[in-house]
Parts: C-alpha cells; structure tokens; sequence
C-alpha cells in the first residue's frame, strides 16, 4: 500500500504534537508480512522505497504491530508496535526495545 508515514515517537518517547504535524513524511509502501524470526513467527510492518533494480527498507521493521487508532473521517490510521535499535556502549553491543507508532495516511 503506498502511503505517506510519520513515526510518532523517538527512542520510546512520544514527539510534540507540533512537530508531529510539522514532519515531513516519508513516502513509500508499506508492508505487512508474517516471519519467521527465531525461534517464533512474528508479524513485522515495514515501509519500503521501491525503485528500479532495487528494494529497501526505509525504516527499522515495526514488531507485531497493531492498529490502535482508526475511525471515519481521519485521515489515515495509527500502527503501534516495537522497534529494535543497535547501538555500541563500551565497545559493547547493546540492543534496546522502543515502543513506536506510525501514522499512515494514503498516498
């Protein structure tokens, strides 16, 4: 589904509604799938930017997302779901989980 997407928090913390409204989206097609991430399946939302002899990941993947938000005459809808991020500490990896909502409106 191609769509426009804003993401709603940063590192688990909700952005200002100001500057949420202010993003400028990014603009891609988001996809919908069941994986199989060991040692479970899972469900991951991700929006990806399509061109010509390429396909990529425009956004870290959305674990198990969820529609949280959707009712007549919005513009759009709200998935909720986790978003992983890798970071050195030390020399150290260190994976952290961040709670992450999208706002998608069609394209």
């Amino acid at each position: 589904m191609k769509c426009r997407l804003v993401e709603l928090y940063t590192h688990g913390v909700r952005r200002d509604p100001h500057e949420v409204l202010a993003a400028e989206p990014l603009v891609g097609d988001l996809v919908i799938e069941n994986c199989r991430r060991s040692p479970r399946w899972t469900r991951l939302a991700e929006l990806k930017e399509h061109k010509p002899g390429y396909t990529r990941p425009m956004l870290p993947p959305l674990s198990d997302p969820v529609a949280v938000r959707a009712k007549p005459g919005d513009n759009g809808f709200v998935l909720r779901g986790c978003q992983l991020s890798a970071r050195t500490v030390n020399g150290e990896p260190v994976i952290t989980e961040f709670i992450q909502e999208w706002w998608i409106r069609p394209e």
